[in-house]
């Protein structure tokens, strides 16, 4: 139902549904037709355009609210691409919690965001381990070379600061190793 709104119903914001004035959500999609103007405060309908109250441009501030969003979004791919789960996962969690019949969407997309972000994280820290348990060994077994092939494999975000600590001590010696092994052959 795309009906234009009448001076006795409202628009959905959502859905552009023909409500009648007297209903606080949408009959066909169960948005809320009201909302706080973010400036006043006064009880305003979701499809004005701007506040009866205070004349505040409701559009502009929409239209602000979703490029903040996008933000957010590009911020978290970043954090993503980084693999900064904490930090992403804080802002995504904080993303859930907005309010949907402002955003629609934007609610349902942070959740699906927060369950692969945690997914990867687990898997992230799986691999670390793994990784950790296999450097750690290579390191016993004075095998530097292959200890900091298998540290360095990881992007730099998931190592740590333990794993960089165990990259640059195997680094470190197996750059010992190498001047050694030049130096003996040049006494040879």
């Amino acid at each position: 139902m795309n009906e234009r709104a009448t001076a006795t119903t409202i628009a959905c914001g959502k859905c552009q549904a023909a409500n009648p004035a007297t209903h606080e959500f949408c009959r066909e999609c169960g948005t809320s037709l009201y909302t706080e103007c973010p400036s006043c405060a006064q009880r305003v309908q979701v499809s004005e355009k701007f506040c009866g109250g205070c004349g505040k441009n409701l559009d502009e501030y929409r239209q602000a609210e979703l490029k903040k969003i996008d933000e957010k979004f590009a911020r978290l791919q970043t954090l993503r691409e980084e693999f900064l789960f904490t930090d992403a996962l804080l802002i995504a969690k904080a993303m859930v919690r907005l309010e949907d019949d402002k955003f629609p969407g934007v609610a349902a997309r942070a959740r699906t965001l927060v369950e692969e972000l945690e997914n990867e994280r687990d898997q992230s820290q799986e691999r670390v381990a793994r990784a950790m348990r296999v450097a750690g060994q290579l390191l016993e077994n004075h095998d530097y070379f292959g200890a900091a092939k298998t540290l360095g494999d990881l992007p730099k975000g998931l190592r740590g600061p333990d794993g960089n600590e165990l990259l640059e001590e195997a680094v470190t010696k197996a750059q010992r190793i190498r001047t050694l092994r030049e130096r003996t052959q040049e006494a040879l």
